[in-house]
């Protein structure tokens, strides 16, 4: 029998005296359709597709997969791959085909495309990822613009989108549309026109230097991004106006090549901004659309801004007007969007002064506290919870932590993560530092957990069987702990639960894209999911009533 062999014992084959226990068995190959499938659902395409190879049996088999993803690297040849897709698409029966993601680098007919298109959409897809990325012009079939069960699309593609005139996708609820190029106002005015019941939309490095104006009319979106991260054009005149009644959250983070007006979003309560700066552009006029955007979030209750954006919105010698953040109740300080720490005290003060209600502060550093002429309201009689997440123990932040305890009369928490400071590794200058803190009757537990988390990051690294880092071989040994225990935090280990309070603290405050502390990305991705509150986990370090 052809496929996976297993041949018995020599020792159980002798004993068994006559019974035919040595022949070929392929247990697996006998298993139904359905239950093979859901084996083959836990891998990856590409692995499943050479699942073909093992038997006559699962030649093919793949096709049926509720989830199909074809990009280039499943095979090395164009022709191959175009064939794959067909099979994919064509020789499947009649079951519904739940997610396709399909990637083309590279040109093919255009009427074998518009019929893979309409061959998903008659198995009712409901999750469609297209990355057109080839250098030819791709056009969609028309009942791709009338699906009634596309739920989540992602259209990536690097030339113009071809409307319609008819346009209706009645189930979906997710849309990105990344590097495409709208034609004129009227085409893409129908296209946003078609999506009902859409609740989260993003607008990916888009082409606009084609439209005037565009109206965005959805009542039910709750989540808009707008990202233009490729500076494509210098500035234009196009006006992207967003009617969003039930709208609770915006993303901005790009250029201000566009002007995009939030017109009727009464219910936003969590934004996050990040402007880029570019030399070349109109400075005033592209301040002046930074001050009109922030204008229009000022209802806000939780707000992220990176540095850079505050020094774009604040510039000495230029009075900007910006309303009063009478909701703000709680403001991160993130980095540029190169990921580098921008010096913005100057700046954030004058925007603390815009913000007379706020109770949470996240910043990355400690503001030198020469620049202060007059505390803002909301540090003295407001300000509840207070995080610095870079902190570099360099003198001007301890007089900063030091200012901020003296004068803020509500303070009920602080948190203090050294993960950036030169103190790392040097336990000496830490014990001193620690001491700085201990005389502004803080407590010291900070600095040990900051201690701790530099333990971990060297533990989670090394692999010297003798390294003479102090408890590094009790900290490794907290991580095999960690995999081995069978007990957990939620089973009552007391270790399982300290290591994983620290780990979550660390996670919250680490910027690393690739750290190495065991779990980080992973939360990072879990905290992520929690829908943009970035308050981090509350560790009580003062006690001020």
């Amino acid at each position: 029998m052809d496929g996976l062999a297993v041949q018995s014992n020599p020792k159980s084959q002798k004993l068994s005296e006559g019974h035919d226990v040595g022949q070929k068995i392929d247990r697996i190959s006998d298993l139904p359709d359905n239950i093979l499938l859901h084996i083959l659902s836990f891998t990856s395409t590409k692995e499943a597709i050479r699942t073909s190879l093992l038997s006559k049996r699962w030649k093919d088999l793949w096709i049926f997969l509720p989830d199909v993803d074809l990009q280039r690297s499943c095979l090395e040849l164009e022709s191959s791959f175009t064939v794959l897709v067909s099979k994919a698409l064509f020789h499947r029966d009649t079951s519904h085909l739940r997610k396709f993601c399909l990637e083309l680098n590279f040109d093919v007919s255009l009427d074998l495309f518009k019929d893979w298109i309409s061959a998903a959409i008659e198995h009712n897809v409901q999750v469609l990822d297209l990355n057109l990325c080839g250098g030819q012009s791709f056009v969609l079939p028309p009942s791709f613009f009338t699906s009634k069960s596309l739920c989540n699309l992602k259209l990536s593609m690097l030339h113009t989108l071809e409307i319609p005139s008819q346009i209706c996708f009645i189930s979906l609820k997710c849309l990105t549309l990344s590097r495409v190029t709208f034609r004129d106002d009227e085409s893409t005015q129908l296209l946003f026109s078609g999506f009902p019941i859409l609740e989260e939309l993003v607008l990916h490095d888009c082409d606009w230097q084609k439209i005037n104006c565009v109206t965005i009319s959805i009542p039910t979106l709750r989540k808009f991004a707008f990202l233009l991260e490729t500076l494509k054009h210098g500035l234009l005149e196009c006006k992207i106006k967003l009617y969003a009644v039930n709208l609770k959250s915006f993303k901005y983070a790009g250029f201000l090549t566009v002007k995009v007006l939030l017109c009727n979003v009464p219910l936003l309560v969590n934004s996050y901004v990040c402007f880029y700066k570019t030399v070349d552009a109109d400075y005033l006029e592209t301040i002046r659309r930074a001050a009109q955007l922030l204008g229009r979030i000022y209802r806000v209750k939780f707000l992220t801004i990176t540095s850079e954006t505050l020094r774009f919105l604040f510039p000495k010698n230029l009075a900007v007007h910006l309303p009063k953040f009478y909701n703000l109740i709680h403001l991160e300080v993130g980095l540029n969007h190169r990921g580098v720490l921008v010096s913005a005290g100057r700046e954030l003060m004058c925007f603390l002064n815009k913000s007379p209600n706020l109770q949470s502060l996240d910043i990355p550093v400690g503001i030198n506290t020469s620049i202060f002429d007059t505390l803002p309201d909301c540090l003295k009689s407001r300000l509840k919870r207070f995080s610095l997440s870079k902190f570099a123990a360099v003198e001007y932040e301890i007089n900063f932590v030091k200012f901020l305890v003296t004068n803020a009369t509500a303070l009920e928490k602080v948190t203090i993560l050294a993960v950036w400071a030169d103190t790392a590794f040097h336990f000496g200058k830490q014990e001193g530092i620690e001491q700085q803190l201990e005389k502004l009757c803080l407590s010291s537990h900070v600095l040990k957990l900051s201690k701790t988390l530099d333990l971990l990051l060297h533990a989670a690294q090394c692999q010297l069987q003798h390294c003479q880092y102090q408890y590094c071989d009790k900290a490794r040994g907290l991580f095999q702990h960690g995999r081995q225990c069978k007990v957990y935090s939620s089973g009552g280990c007391n270790l399982c639960k300290k290591l994983w309070y620290v780990l979550q603290l660390h996670a919250r405050a680490c910027k690393e894209s690739e750290c190495q502390l065991p779990r980080c990305r992973s939360l990072k991705e879990y905290f992520t999911k929690q829908g943009g509150n970035y308050n981090r986990i509350p560790f009580e370090m003062i006690g001020v009533t």
